[in-house]
């Protein structure tokens, strides 16, 4: 499997960025979703070819995982990909104007890839280990380029399905590749190895999501389900869970 994030992509979404924001201006809170799904027919082809590549393969091999890892490894494997995540969380949040929030990240990134052996283990969100001095222990704030454009004042744009990737907008389109090259995944030399990191990692994902394969399944139309999820959750992560009322986003959902 060839890497899906490359030098280049980050190149290409740091120069758009910069042209969103220029054509944008600045705003005083995050963007939400003021367009319908202009795109529909196109992303329903797209929404068709992943979920047929999600049937005969992601999902079989996301069972077969469940199956024959033990809960305690699987537990480690999510740790250790969440914990590569800490330095992308942590600019963000410096980024978003939330220096506190960022030298959570950072400190979560030290403990972790000491004590917690790489991340495996969650040592920075124990409490214990802080002996009183932290009740909640240093708890996950997850950002993202994406999130960061946002509260610029960057519109969302577009609602897309990415191939393979799955839901996203124009704007966190254009910010994966920046968000790819602030990982440490991203500097591993030898290709077939991060390869490999990234193959497991698509696949613990996907793991994370069997649970709500039924929901999906019950769903009346599992496109507009999603879409509506997908919104939603992203308004709750940019308003970092307390997201205003959008009268328009609910109206075009739930009519």
């Amino acid at each position: 499997m060839s890497s899906i994030r490359r030098e280049s992509a980050a190149t290409l979404g740091l120069a758009a960025t910069f042209l969103l924001a220029s054509l944008s201006g600045c705003a005083s809170k995050p963007v939400g979703y003021a367009d319908a799904d202009h795109l529909e027919p196109v992303n329903r082809t797209v929404y068709s070819f992943n979920s047929f590549i999600d049937k005969v393969m992601l999902k079989p091999l996301a069972m077969g995982y469940d199956d024959l890892m033990p809960a305690p490894v699987q537990t480690g494997v999510s740790n250790v990909y969440s914990n590569l995540l800490e330095p992308t969380n942590g600019i963000n949040n410096l980024l978003q104007g939330k220096p506190r929030s960022a030298g959570n990240s950072v400190g979560r990134f030290a403990i972790n890839s000491t004590l917690g052996v790489l991340g495996i283990f969650d040592v920075a969100g124990n409490a214990d280990f802080y002996q009183g001095s932290a009740p909640q222990g240093l708890r996950r704030q997850e950002e993202d380029f994406g999130q960061t454009l946002a509260t610029w004042g960057v519109p969302a744009g577009p609602y897309i399905i990415l191939p393979l990737l799955g839901p996203s907008t124009l704007r966190d389109a254009f910010s994966l590749g920046v968000d790819s090259a602030t990982n440490p995944m991203f500097y591993i030399e030898k290709q077939g190895a991060k390869d490999k990191l990234l193959a497991l990692r698509i696949i613990d994902l996907r793991d994370s999501l069997l649970p709500l394969d039924d929901t999906m399944q019950r769903a009346q139309d599992p496109y507009v389900f999603l879409r509506s999820a997908f919104r939603q959750n992203r308004e709750f992560q940019i308003w970092d869970g307390n997201p205003p009322m959008d009268q328009d986003l609910y109206d075009e959902e739930f009519d």
